[in-house]
């Protein structure tokens, strides 16, 4: 998993300094692409599933605000169990990336972000038929480490769309956004802030 990881990290370096090069008076950087059907993926699920295992052996407090209707301010906060905590990101702890013969199922997509000072990884499906929309990966433009997974996954009933959005930051908390939208009613969104390191909320 590491040596995968660091033989990505060093491509994706190695890419985005070769066009640097090239055009060094662009503020931002044109997209590299990395990977299309390879099975040769950034390990994404590795390092959420490494985090998460952190959670789960280290005696954080964890508790979760919760926020219903668009614009609402988050509730007083409760106390979750590991073991809730674990159901609530049972959709994306699913998520395969590749499919049982071993091939990537998504594209892939990496480029610096000078904004935020990360190289960004952009995972989206070859088959717009699935939920699982896009991943967003921001890693540490200096240390190459995780900072964030964003997920994104969508879903149309015969009479709903419902979109639901994971915001993951690392070793600190996570942010589930799910709005769902009914044909002649009135949108509905829930949001949950759940918090076992983040020092800054």
């Amino acid at each position: 998993f590491y040596i995968m990881y660091k033989i990505f990290i060093a491509f994706i370096a190695i890419a985005i300094f070769t066009m640097s090069c090239k055009n060094k008076k662009t503020a931002t950087q044109k997209p590299v692409e990395t990977t299309t059907d390879t099975a040769k993926g950034f390990p994404i699920m590795d390092l959420l599933r490494e985090d998460v295992e952190d959670v789960k052996k280290t005696p954080y407090y964890l508790y979760k605000k919760t926020a219903t209707g668009v614009g609402e301010k988050y509730k007083d906060s409760v106390q979750v169990s590991r073991e809730d905590f674990i159901k609530m990101i049972a959709p994306i702890l699913s998520i395969k990336l590749t499919d049982d013969a071993g091939k990537n199922k998504f594209r892939e997509v990496a480029f610096h972000d000078l904004s935020t000072q990360s190289y960004s990884i952009i995972t989206t499906p070859i088959d717009n038929n699935i939920e699982l929309k896009s991943i967003t990966t921001l890693l540490n433009d200096e240390t190459n480490k995780l900072k964030s997974i964003f997920f994104v996954m969508e879903k149309n009933t015969a009479d709903s769309f419902i979109k639901t959005t994971y915001f993951w930051k690392k070793e600190k908390s996570l942010r589930i956004c799910k709005s769902v939208e009914c044909k002649g009613k009135k949108g509905i969104e829930e949001k949950q802030f759940i918090n076992w390191n983040d020092k800054a909320e």
